[in-house]
């Protein structure tokens, strides 16, 4: 787990070991705040794959969805579809092939994906008064995130959780105003970053 600032955390559930109970035991008991999820990116290594394999790799990466699906109905006569479409063209496919040939270039393309989610547009973010409690529920359970993600072709037990410690003992005396603080600071990030597999805000 890395210490961003005073109340903010990520950990790489990649690199954790065990059940789904031990992937958060880095995340404190009986926390509030804010948690966002990201996309981890496991580049291919120098010393056990090929350039060819690591172009693969990113060119399937691009071409994953990374977001959901939105339909609406447009009144009177139609219903609208927005989805995912990202891809790279034939020359700046080979022009990546090249650049990832050279060894040091592939080695600035492994430093740029250890730290991807300083680039990146959260997958989803979300709120809760307990966050392990939540997470817990998200790796476990069949929540709707949980869903979303593997039909975009991303588990979730890869991603990267950035979470955000608003109260440190929360209670229920104290619950509606956790719960507002948290839901202000999950809204102005949603709002800000649009991340692509959060339903709705707020």
């Amino acid at each position: 787990m890395k210490r961003i600032s005073n109340n903010i955390f990520i950990t790489e559930l990649s690199k954790l070991s065990g059940n789904c109970d031990d992937l958060v035991t880095e995340i404190p008991h009986d926390v509030a705040g804010v948690y966002a999820f990201f996309k981890h990116y496991q580049f291919p290594s120098s010393g056990t794959n090929s350039p060819q394999e690591a172009v693969d790799y990113l060119i399937s990466q691009i071409e994953q969805p990374h977001m959901l699906t939105r339909n609406a109905h447009v009144s009177p006569l139609f219903r609208v579809s927005i989805s995912s479409e990202r891809s790279l063209s034939k020359n700046k496919t080979k022009n990546l092939g090249k650049a990832i040939s050279k060894s040091s270039q592939r080695g600035v393309f492994e430093e740029v994906f250890q730290n991807s989610f300083l680039f990146q547009t959260p997958l989803y973010v979300g709120k809760s008064i307990n966050i392990r409690r939540r997470i817990v529920e998200h790796l476990n359970g069949d929540t709707n995130l949980k869903s979303d993600l593997f039909e975009a072709g991303i588990e979730i037990k890869s991603c990267s959780i950035m979470f955000i410690i608003t109260d440190e003992n929360p209670s229920f005396e104290n619950i509606t105003e956790i719960s507002n603080e948290a839901e202000l600071i999950e809204d102005c990030l949603s709002r800000l970053f649009c991340p692509g597999f959060t339903r709705r805000y707020g």
